[in-house]
């Protein structure tokens, strides 16, 4: 699967919790295979219990990097290591969960789509600790029915230890969709609501509650809070609640979730990954309970209900949580064309070409180039546009009869820009068989097809070692024409020579007549 470096420069702390993750990425594009294949990533960052925690969750969190759903998927939990001296457990139980022992369980989770995340199963429950110090450690493994390419990142390890007492946050959020409930997603242009929040799980308040968001690629703030700055992209925010607190057992969450708006140039469908949330607190040793207020009205904290005990999990060095913003379908128009250049044989020639991204959508642009026959294509010079292999892949190749160029990850709607390629002519004559064609890296559906392949007109003239020449622009539909046309022509003057010679006809073009061609 591609990805893509985030565009916004996170802090500190939340670049090191999505690159942890696996995350610092954006969209997950599908690309074709002939066997399905979905890498899973499991990631698990809690690993301490607080004294007099009422309830501690290690939460699973793991993602889909594709390229295709992962489907059927099993996670199983061994925690045979864990010290029942130090400290008492539980694991998940249910008509989804077959244990095998009183340390061991396998649980059902389903289907997971390509660029979608699952951040809200625990793999574990813990109480407060017997005594403080290591607590031995626990395993999880994911499989799935789907094959996955790399099994590296589908089995942690996890060593506990028992904590002293303090406020323990932990951070959940779900992927956006313009129907969550549905998993609709959304449309170019359009809004869904980012759902997440905040689990004190520790055995101390937190006090003052400073929260950071970071946006997936294509996507923004659709509105702005108060106590809230945010980057000049609109895609990073920092915000503060600084007379919040969050007693144990208790969630903080946004009143009103914070809407997302895609950007009308998104690629799609697709998950557009890379997305994160973190939070932070500070622990009030002499305060149980404290105050209820806040500065800023657009959150609430509430007991905890046991549903959402059934999805958190929590640690001082886990705050973060990652998610996707799904986009649906947006098109996408590229269009290449091409300006016939000749030369002698032996000679190297130029061939200038154009190509435009037309919209709506964000483009990554990749070009195949079949040299015509009778020529070959050299290598770009090191540091020249675009980047290209020859057509079995290798990077070192001098000349090639195909290439397979790219260039700009994100080739931006309504940009167009020319670039050149030079060819080898090697014998005489040239066939009109050579084609440059331009393809998305990304989902987008092409709306026009014709004008992605434009011909590689190169004609020999007398002479040797001699350059490039130029011409009209040849794309997609005219360059169906040239042959045809070609050898009309070459017929018809085979007829016309032929009568002349026929009725002794000499024919004359006068030189004082102006050419209208």
């Amino acid at each position: 699967m591609r990805r893509y470096a985030l565009r916004t420069g996170a802090g500190g702390g939340l670049a090191v919790v999505l690159a942890t993750l696996g995350l610092v990425a954006a969209p997950s594009a599908a690309s074709a295979e002939p066997t399905a294949s979905a890498d899973l990533n499991l990631f698990i960052g809690g690993s301490k219990v607080v004294k007099n925690a009422a309830i501690k969750q290690f939460r699973i969190q793991l993602s889909n990097q594709g390229p295709d759903v992962s489907q059927g998927i099993r996670v199983t939990i061994d925690a045979s290591r864990i010290k029942q001296d130090v400290l008492a457990f539980g694991l998940p139980s249910g008509p989804d969960c077959d244990p095998a022992g009183p340390a061991k369980v396998t649980c059902f989770l389903g289907d997971l789509a390509d660029g979608a995340s699952l951040n809200d199963f625990p793999a574990l429950f813990a109480t407060t600790p017997k005594k403080q110090g290591n607590a031995g450690s626990f395993t999880v493994t994911v499989t799935s029915a789907t094959a996955d390419p790399d099994t590296s990142n589908n089995k942690t390890t996890v060593d506990v230890q028992a904590a002293p007492a303090g406020y323990d946050l932990a951070a959940v959020a779900y992927d956006v969709y313009a129907d969550p409930i549905a998993k609709t997603p959304i449309a170019p242009g359009g809004t869904g609501e980012l759902d997440w929040a905040l689990y004190n799980e520790g055995s101390r308040a937190a006090k003052g509650i400073k929260f950071e968001i970071v946006l997936p690629s294509w996507t923004t703030f659709a509105e702005r809070r108060s106590g809230c700055t945010y980057n000049d992209d609109n895609n990073h925010a920092v915000c503060t609640r600084p007379n919040r607190t969050v007693r144990p057992g208790e969630v903080f969450q946004m009143a009103k979730p914070m809407k997302v708006k895609v950007s009308p140039t998104a690629p799609g469908p697709m998950a557009l990954g890379g997305g994160g949330v973190v939070g932070y607190g500070l622990a009030d040793p002499t305060d149980e309970g404290g105050a209820r207020a806040s500065t800023v009205d657009d959150t609430v904290v509430r007991p905890a209900e046991a549903k959402d005990r059934e999805r958190r999990e929590a640690d001082p060095g886990d705050n973060g949580a990652g998610f996707s913003v799904f986009a649906s379908a947006n098109s996408i128009d590229l269009a290449i064309g091409s300006t016939p250049a000749q030369g002698a044989v032996g000679a190297v020639v130029e061939v200038t070409f154009n190509v435009a991204n037309n919209g709506p959508a964000t483009g990554g642009a990749r070009l195949r180039v079949k040299a015509p026959s009778g020529t070959l294509a050299l290598k770009p010079a090191p540091g020249t546009f675009p980047t290209c292999l020859d057509g079995a892949g290798n990077w070192e190749f001098v000349e090639a009869a195909e290439l397979r160029c790219t260039f700009e990850s994100e080739f931006q709607p309504g940009r167009a820009f020319d670039f050149k390629l030079r060819f080898r002519i090697v014998s005489a004559p040239v066939a009109a068989n050579g084609t440059i064609e331009v393809s998305n890296e990304l989902p987008s559906p092409e709306s026009k097809p014709a004008d992605n392949t434009a011909a590689i007109i190169i004609t020999v003239h007398g002479g040797s070692d001699g350059g490039g020449g130029g011409g009209l622009p040849v794309t997609g539909v005219q360059a169906g024409l040239i042959g045809g046309i070609g050898a009309a022509v070459v017929v018809a003057g085979v007829v016309l020579f032929l009568l002349a010679r026929r009725r002794r006809v000499v024919l004359v073009t006068p030189a004082d007549e102006e050419s209208t061609d």
